[in-house]
């Protein structure tokens, strides 16, 4: 009898076993599967999407954009979301964007709809990828913070990712039939690695780490920057404590004003806002380390390209190179799509 309970005991672990390891395997799968339809019918065409690198950063950022369709005409964006994944403290915030909000779009479009930003920019671009980046720039002067990395679906998706990034979807919610209809509608600048350490990390907390941020008053920037700054206040970037000189490298007015506000929420630590010498076509980050935290992390949020040791500028006479360990000096490369 003894024998006959114990067979069983192995028999029920067994079972359990195997059926973790298939929940495994099917959301390897249901990740690979869509990611490799993206890939395929998506390429990168800009420096924020080359430079994601949401391994590196331990509070990293999502759009998630729901359209109407891909193939319409324009393409209208229906519902609008924001995460902020801070694997450091294992929470999960999530903004609800109003599509009828207004803003000034970035690059001199004038006051625009959230709802017709990625029209405008595919119109503008000549393709959807243009008009993502748009969208995601708007976002970005929204919230005065980054967006890494973006998610785009359309209506007919059965499941959705504000769902999975919520924190309502478990290995349970996946079914051949929902997982293609997913792959099908959707599009990502996130890499294989990423968007399966994305998912995996938040299938690993509960309930209580995802927290939908209140409804906001959008208008009012101070307050949108005090929430940000509370979140980021412990990242590694603040506690690294690298002092930031952010200069003006054109006859714009406000465009130093502009980074230092985004640098501020990321927890930088500003010490002078100014204007520099003369004109520069293309942005740089002057630093005293290349390894820093706040270096790949401005330079992914801006794609800026050219980071220089401050040993090797020779004859460079700017403002505040030698104040700061680092400088973010904006171009007109740069500023003309803030």
């Amino acid at each position: 009898m003894t024998a006959r309970k114990t067979t069983a005991r192995k028999k029920t672990k067994l079972k359990r076993i195997l059926l973790l390891a298939t929940l495994l395997c099917v959301s390897f799968v249901f990740l690979f599967g869509i990611l490799l339809y993206k890939q395929l019918t998506l390429p990168s065409a800009s420096a924020m999407d080359a430079a994601t690198s949401l391994g590196q950063s331990d509070i990293f950022t999502i759009s998630v954009i729901v359209v109407d369709g891909f193939e319409a005409n324009p393409v209208l964006v229906k519902n609008l979301h924001y995460f902020i994944v801070d694997r450091g403290d294992k929470l999960v915030y999530s903004y609800d964007i109003p599509i009828s909000l207004e803003i000034d779009v970035p690059g001199r479009f004038g006051n625009e709809e959230f709802s017709k930003i990625l029209a405008l920019g595919q119109v503008s671009g000549g393709d959807l990828h243009s008009g993502i980046n748009l969208l995601n720039a708007s976002i970005q002067k929204l919230f005065g913070y980054k967006v890494d990395a973006y998610i785009l679906t359309d209506q007919t998706a059965q499941i959705s990712f504000e769902s999975i990034l919520g924190g309502q979807f478990t290995f349970f919610d996946l079914t051949t039939q929902n997982i293609s209809s997913l792959a099908k509608s959707t599009k990502t600048n996130m890499s294989l690695p990423e968007l399966y350490a994305t998912y995996s990390f938040i299938n690993s907390l509960p309930s209580s780490a995802f927290l939908e941020m209140p409804s906001t008053n959008y208008n009012n920037t101070q307050d949108i920057d005090k929430q940000i700054r509370d979140i980021t206040i412990n990242s590694n970037l603040a506690l690294e404590r690298k002092s930031l000189v952010v200069l003006n490298g054109t006859s714009m007015p406000g465009v130093a004003g502009i980074g230092a506000r985004v640098a501020e929420n990321m927890g930088a630590r500003v010490i002078m806002v100014d204007n520099a010498a003369r004109v520069y076509d293309k942005s740089m980050i002057i630093t005293d380390s290349l390894d820093a935290t706040a270096v790949r992390e401005l330079a992914n949020a801006y794609g800026i390209k050219t980071i220089v040791k401050k040993g090797d500028l020779g004859n460079f006479d700017e403002n505040g190179v030698n104040r700061a360990n680092i400088v973010l000096l904006f171009g007109l490369d740069v500023a003309l799509t803030l």
